[in-house]
């Protein structure tokens, strides 16, 4: 009898976890690379240094007879700074997604209307209604005044905010525009796709 318990626990929640995966399927919001923000590089270097004190400490002790339980939870104190500081860049990308769209809506807008280049665009923007990405889009308008190639700067935008929607939507806008789209159409079309996925987000996260 116990042993049909336990089976049917475990079924339980495997289906349960299945379930939810299929409903709500994991998604790679930050990006996490050697050129990315401050926390994801932290992140790494953390990651890397609690998995060598895994490798080096955790695994000799428990091979030496500490214990399968001391031997786990000195292994997540190891591990623990890395996701903390994993969860702070998380909640800062999520933040800078919310801003980009908007962004990419207004220096649209402003270049059409104007009828400026996006760089042209970018110096006459107030930089202080994104708080969030306010020092990537400083670094961005310095590369293009130093007439650096738009699409290169641009990449190496969304990879040092570090996160892929961000990469995907300005990918996006740049291609457009480098095709001859209209700024403010595209950007409008950006700003529509980066807001889908912010609201795909929230249902997921309800789910």
């Amino acid at each position: 009898t116990v042993g049909a318990l336990v089976f049917v626990g475990l079924s339980s929640a495997c289906g349960g976890a299945w379930i939810l995966h299929r409903s709500a399927p994991a998604e790679r919001k930050a990006l996490f690379k050697p050129d990315g923000p401050r926390l994801q590089r932290l992140a790494r270097q953390l990651t890397y240094g609690g998995g060598a004190g895994v490798a080096l400490i955790c695994l000799p002790a428990g091979l030496l007879g500490l214990g399968l339980g001391p031997t786990l939870i000195m292994a997540g104190l190891f591990l623990l700074p890395a996701g903390l500081v994993s969860l702070s860049a998380s909640r800062e990308v999520e933040k800078k997604d919310k801003e980009i769209g908007v962004f990419l809506r207004a220096v649209g807008g402003f270049a059409s209307s104007t009828g400026t280049t996006v760089g042209e665009s970018l110096d006459r923007l107030d930089f202080s209604s994104f708080p969030a990405i306010r020092s990537d889009l400083e670094r961005l308008q310095a590369r293009m005044r130093a007439s650096i190639d738009h699409r290169l700067c641009w990449r190496k935008f969304s990879e040092e905010i570090g996160s892929r929607l961000i990469m995907e939507t300005s990918v996006l806008f740049n291609d457009a525009l480098g095709l001859g789209s209209a700024a403010a159409t595209h950007g409008l079309f950006a700003a529509y796709y980066s807001e889908l996925t912010s609201t795909l987000r929230a249902s997921r996260t309800l789910v």
